[in-house]
């Protein structure tokens, strides 16, 4: 998939605010609560429908201080986009930097510092 920064962070805050998105309904509150919660118990590898689950040790750069409820995606050309619904915060890097040259280290950073920066 190809997309802008500010369009994945339109979709991010659409399943921040349930399923709603400048004040219509794109998803019902279900489906995102199904989409970003555990899919995957009996591997016991976390894992949404399509977003990876910051509990899950795979292909996962949300960084260190986000809470267990984050939820995104780490791409392998060097992107990651999460929203941490705890804290009511979302993030987003398109880099083109291949995720196999650090295994997701500098997007770890990134998300680290977007997460240490806020109270």
């Amino acid at each position: 998939m190809h997309s802008t920064v500010d369009d994945l962070g339109i979709v991010l805050q659409m399943f921040l605010n349930g399923g709603v998105y400048d004040g219509k309904r794109i998803l019902g509150r279900a489906t995102v609560e199904a989409m970003i919660s555990d899919q995957n118990k009996p591997l016991r590898q976390p894992w949404g429908l399509g977003w990876g689950l910051q509990t899950s040790s795979a292909w996962n750069a949300f960084g260190d201080l986000s809470s267990n409820r984050t939820f995104g995606h780490s791409g392998a050309s060097g992107t990651v986009a999460w929203a941490d619904p705890q804290r009511e915060l979302l993030c987003v890097v398109l880099t083109t930097r291949p995720w196999g040259q650090d295994r997701g280290f500098l997007l770890r950073r990134i998300s680290n510092v977007v997460q240490a920066a806020i109270k």
